[in-house]
C-alpha cells in the first residue's frame, strides 16, 4: 500500500492511498464467497460457487461494491494510523475512489481545531443600560387586565373586541353557498393590520387591478346591533387561500344574535390581590417593574455575552475543519425535525412547504454555524488555559436545577437514567462557568453569580439541616455509649464501703463470741 501525504491549510490532511493488486483482488473474491453464501446458485452449494459464476450471477458491479465496502474502511484506518494522524471524527472523513486499476482512494482527514486566544486586555464593549420605562409597566397591568375581564351583553353598536353570535351565508353570483353558519361565535378582531389592510384586484370592465380593501368580514360585522340582519359583497384576489373564493365575488348574509362586551376590572387593590399574594396595586407594580428589570437584564446579557465571544474570535487565531461547521448545521436540523415532530411534520414535508432543497436550507444555516463554532472554541480555549473546572457541590446544585425542571415540565422520570443526562448538565455547567470569568475579565465587571440566590439560599438551609442532624447523631451515639458504659462499669466506691463496713461487723461479733 502507497501513502501520498498533502497537509491542508484548513486543519485536514489529504491522502492519496494505492492499494496493492493482490490484496483488491483478494477482498473481490473473499466479497464473492460472502455473496454466494446470500445468493442461492442454482448446482452449487451456498459459499461454493466459482468466482467467475458468481460474478455471472450478481454481476461485477456488486463484487465491486462488497468488497470496497469492507476493503476501503480498513486501507483507510491502516494509513490513517501509519500516518500518526489523529482525526476530528471518523465520521466526517470525505473519500473518493479515484481509480480501480490500480485501487486508487483520495481521503481528507478532518484534524482536531486550533485556537490560539488573542490579547482580551484591548478589547472594547459596549455595555447597555437596562431602564424599564412606566409604559412597559402599564402595557403589563393591563394584560392582566384584559385576562381578567367579563364578557357582559350589550346591544350595540358592535366594537372590536366584542364576541359576536351570527348566522351568516356566503354565497356565490351562481347561487353556489360557500359558507353557512348558524349561530356561531366569533370575535371581533381585525384580520389584517393597518398598513396592509388593501390589495391589488381586478375589477370588471379594467384592465389593470386597482387597489382595493382587502375582503375583512369582521370589519362588515362591526357596527352592527343586535338583531341586525345587513347584506354586503366581499371581492377576493386570485391569491386567496381558499380557491373556492379566490378572485370571485361573494354575497353574505349576516344576523347579529347575540353580542357581548369585555369589561375590564379596574386598576386597583382588588385587581392585584386577584391577580396574586399583593396588598395594593402598588405591590404588584412594584413587582411587575421587578420582573420587567430582570427579563431585560438577562435580555442584555445574553447579548453581552454573545458580542464578547465575537469579539474574542475576532482577535484570535482560529482553524477548523470545514467538517466541523457540517457537524454543527447536523445538529441544528436535527434540532429542527424534533420541532417539527410537535407538529406533526417530518423534514421532507416542510422543505417542500418552503419550496426549498435540503442542500438550499443547509447553505441558510451556514453562517450562523460558523459563528456558532467560533463562539464555542473559543470559550473552550479559555476554559483550557484558565484551568476551569467543576466543583463537586456545583455539580449536585446543577444537576438538582436541571432534574427539578425536567420533572416539573412532565417529562419521563425514566430520563433520570439517561446516561447522556449526567453530561449535559456538566457541560451546561461547565460553559456557564468559563462565561462567568470570560465576561468578567473582558468587562471589567464582576463575575455573575454561579447560580441564582434562590438556589444559593436553598442550599444553604440543606446544609444548616444537614449539619444539624449530623450533630444531633452525634449526640445520640455519644449518650448510647454513655449509657452502655455505666452498665458495664464496676460497682461504684459507695458500694465497696457497705461491703467493707459489713465485713468489719462480722468479723467483730466472731472475735466477742470467741471472747466468751
Amino acid at each position: 500500500m502507497n501513502i501520498e501525504r498533502k497537509d491542508l491549510e484548513n486543519a485536514q490532511v489529504e491522502l492519496t492511498i494505492t492499494v496493492d493488486e493482490a490484496r483488491f483482488e483478494k477482498a473481490k473474491k473473499a466479497a464473492a464467497r460472502k455473496l454466494a453464501r446470500e445468493v442461492k446458485i442454482p448446482g452449487f452449494r451456498p459459499g461454493k460457487a466459482p468466482y467467475h459464476i458468481v460474478v455471472q450471477r450478481v454481476g461485477e458491479a456488486t463484487v465491486l461494491e462488497e468488497a470496497l465496502e469492507t476493503l476501503v474502511p480498513q486501507v483507510i484506518g491502516e494509513a490513517i494510523e501509519q500516518e500518526g494522524i489523529e482525526p476530528w471524527s471518523y465520521r466526517y472523513i470525505d473519500l473518493n475512489v479515484e481509480s480501480l486499476s490500480p485501487l486508487t482512494i483520495e481521503v481528507i482527514v478532518p484534524l482536531p481545531p486550533k485556537v490560539e486566544l488573542g490579547d482580551l486586555s484591548n478589547i472594547e464593549i459596549e455595555q447597555e443600560e437596562i431602564e424599564v420605562t412606566e409604559d412597559e409597566i402599564n402595557a403589563v397591568l393591563q394584560n392582566l387586565r384584559e385576562q381578567r375581564a367579563m364578557l357582559m351583553p350589550t346591544t350595540g353598536p358592535a366594537e372590536y373586541g366584542d364576541v359576536a353570535t351570527i348566522d351568516l351565508v356566503g354565497t356565490l353570483v351562481t347561487g353556489e353557498t360557500v359558507i353557512e353558519l348558524k349561530g356561531h361565535e366569533v370575535e371581533l378582531n381585525p384580520m389584517f393590520a393597518d398598513e396592509d389592510e388593501t390589495s391589488e384586484i381586478a375589477v370588471a370592465g379594467e384592465e389593470e387591478k386597482s387597489a382595493q380593501p382587502k375582503p375583512d368580514l369582521i370589519r362588515e360585522l362591526k357596527g352592527m346591533v343586535l338583531n341586525q340582519t345587513k347584506e354586503f359583497t366581499l371581492t377576493y384576489p386570485e391569491d386567496w387561500p381558499d380557491e373556492r373564493i379566490a378572485g370571485r365575488t361573494v354575497m353574505y348574509k349576516a344576523t347579529l344574535l347575540d353580542l357581548k362586551r369585555r369589561v375590564l376590572p379596574e386598576l386597583d387593590d382588588e385587581l392585584a390581590q386577584a391577580v396574586g399574594d399583593f396588598e395594593t396595586i402598588e405591590d404588584l407594580r412594584n413587582q411587575v417593574r421587578e420582573n420587567l428589570y430582570e427579563e431585560a437584564h438577562q435580555a442584555a446579557r445574553s447579548r453581552l455575552v454573545e458580542q464578547v465571544l465575537d469579539k474574542v474570535a475576532e482577535v484570535s487565531t482560529i482553524v477548523y475543519p470545514p467538517a466541523m461547521v457540517e457537524a454543527v448545521i447536523d445538529t441544528h436540523l436535527h434540532e429542527l425535525e424534533h420541532q417539527l415532530q410537535v407538529y406533526g411534520l417530518n423534514l421532507e414535508q416542510y422543505l417542500q412547504m418552503l419550496n426549498k432543497s435540503l442542500d438550499e436550507l443547509r447553505e441558510e444555516y451556514r453562517e450562523a454555524a460558523e459563528k456558532d463554532l467560533r463562539r464555542e472554541l473559543v470559550l473552550y480555549e479559555y476554559a483550557k488555559e484558565r484551568n476551569i473546572e467543576i466543583e463537586q457541590d456545583e455539580y449536585q446544585k446543577e444537576a438538582s436545577m436541571a432534574l427539578t425542571n425536567l420533572l416539573q415540565s412532565g417529562a419521563d422520570p425514566l430520563i433520570l437514567q439517561d446516561e447522556n443526562l449526567a453530561r449535559e448538565i456538566a457541560r451546561g455547567l461547565y460553559q456557564r462557568k468559563a462565561l462567568n470569568k470570560l465576561v468578567a475579565e473582558v468587562t471589567g465587571q464582576p463575575e455573575e453569580p454561579l447560580f441564582p440566590k434562590e438556589i444559593e439560599e436553598v442550599w444553604r438551609r440543606a446544609e444548616e439541616e444537614e449539619g444539624k442532624q449530623a450533630e444531633n447523631a452525634a449526640e445520640a451515639e455519644q449518650e448510647t455509649e454513655e449509657a452502655e458504659g455505666e452498665a458495664t462499669r464496676e460497682p461504684p466506691a459507695a458500694e465497696e464501703e457497705t461491703h467493707t463496713e459489713a465485713t468489719a461487723e462480722a468479723e467483730s461479733e466472731t472475735s466477742a463470741e470467741s471472747d466468751t
